[in-house]
Order: C-alpha cells, then structure tokens, then sequence
C-alpha cells in the first residue's frame, strides 16, 4: 500500500522525467526504473514495475474524476492528487479534446428532421 508522500513523490518524479518518456531516446521501462531508483534512494521499496502500475492506477482514476466533475448536476469530487494530476495531463487529448463536433442544427430544425424521417419510415411501412 503506498502512503501519501510515496505517491507524492512518484507524481513529482514523474513530472521530473515526463519529458525523457515522451521523447523516445530510452524505453518506457527504463524511466520507471530510474524514478523507482531515485525513490529507493529516500528510502522507499518500489520497483519499476511497482511504480508503474500505480501511476496507471492513478490515471485511471483521475480520468474517472474529470468525468464526474464534467458532468452537469453532479457534486464535484475532490481527490488529494487532483492538483498534481491535472498539471500533469492537462494537455492531453484524453482530457482536453483538441476539437470538439458541434451541431449548427438548433432545436427546431432537428424536431423537423426527426419528424420528416418518422413520415419517411411511415410512407415506407405502410405503403
């Protein structure tokens, strides 16, 4: 079970090194092993392995409280890594659609549309 400075820690390491998992010169195993290297060097028990496991855990569940909180009539959640979990992923596209498809088509329009097709399958079903 990791306490919360562990996990503070592995978020602050990360945050130190994302830029050496993004830009392809090692492998990903190879980073997760250096930040389990420099915790084991404050005296924490993981491994690469350990590390990455729960940083995916993590993101799992940050991108399960975004949705929440992107959700209208739900009370917000609050999370104690949410701050650091947003400076770390608030560019990406899985949390930041880099565009969005809007419909031009306002109410009326679609309730015309819908009731055009209603006819259309009618004329069809019953000719």
């Amino acid at each position: 079970l990791w306490n919360k400075s562990e996990t503070t820690l592995l978020l602050q390491t990360y945050n130190e090194y994302k830029d050496q998992f993004r830009n392809g010169k090692g492998t990903v195993k190879q980073y997760w092993e250096k930040i389990a290297k420099i915790m084991q060097e404050k005296g924490y028990e993981v491994t690469g392995v350990k590390c990455s496991t729960k940083f995916q855990s993590m993101k799992r569940t940050y991108k399960v409280f975004i949705s929440h909180n992107k959700k209208g009539g739900n009370n917000r959640k609050e999370w104690d890594y949410l701050q650091i979990m947003q400076e770390l992923f608030t560019d990406k596209p899985w949390i930041q659609p880099l565009s969005v498809a809007e419909s031009h088509v306002n109410e009326t329009e679609e309730k015309e549309n819908i009731l055009e097709e209603r006819g259309k399958i009618q004329h069809f079903l019953y000719r």
